[in-house]
C-alpha cells in the first residue's frame, strides 16, 4: 500500500468500517486526511465512525473540516444533522416500542401467576 495514496488509506479505512474494526478505520481515516486535507468523503465517514464511537469531539471537528473546505456544503451538512437526528430519533422511538412490548409481556407474565398463585392458595 502506498502511504501517501489518501485513497489507499479511504480504501482501507472504508473495508475496517465494514468489517467493524472501528478504531482502526478511524485511525486510517485520520491518514486519508493527513494526506489529503480536503477529502471530504474522508471527513465524513471520520464523522460517521466517530460517532459511532461516542467520540464527539473528533466527530464535530470532522464534520466542521467539511464546512471549512467547502462552506456552500452547508445544505448538505444540515442533511446529514437532519437526517442523522432522524435516525437517532427512529432508534429511540424503536428501543421505547420494545421495551413498553417487553414491559407488557413481563406484565401480563406477573397476572398469570398472580392468579396461579390464587388458585393454589384456595386449595391450600
Amino acid at each position: 500500500m502506498d502511504k501517501t495514496s489518501p485513497a489507499a488509506w479511504y480504501d482501507l479505512a472504508l473495508t475496517q468500517q465494514k468489517r467493524g474494526e472501528l478504531e482502526a478505520s478511524l485511525a486510517s481515516y485520520d491518514q486519508a486526511v493527513a494526506c489529503r486535507p480536503e477529502y471530504l468523503q474522508a471527513w465524513y465517514n471520520r464523522g460517521l465512525v466517530a460517532m459511532e464511537l461516542k467520540q464527539d469531539d473528533k466527530a464535530r471537528h470532522s464534520f466542521q473540516e467539511i464546512l471549512r473546505f467547502s462552506p456552500q456544503s452547508a445544505d448538505a451538512a444540515n442533511a446529514m444533522a437532519d437526517k442523522t437526528l432522524k435516525l437517532l430519533f427512529s432508534s429511540i422511538e424503536q428501543l421505547r416500542n420494545y421495551d413498553s412490548k417487553k414491559f407488557d409481556e413481563i406484565s401480563k407474565m406477573e397476572e398469570i401467576i398472580d392468579e396461579y398463585e390464587d388458585k393454589i392458595n384456595v386449595y391450600l
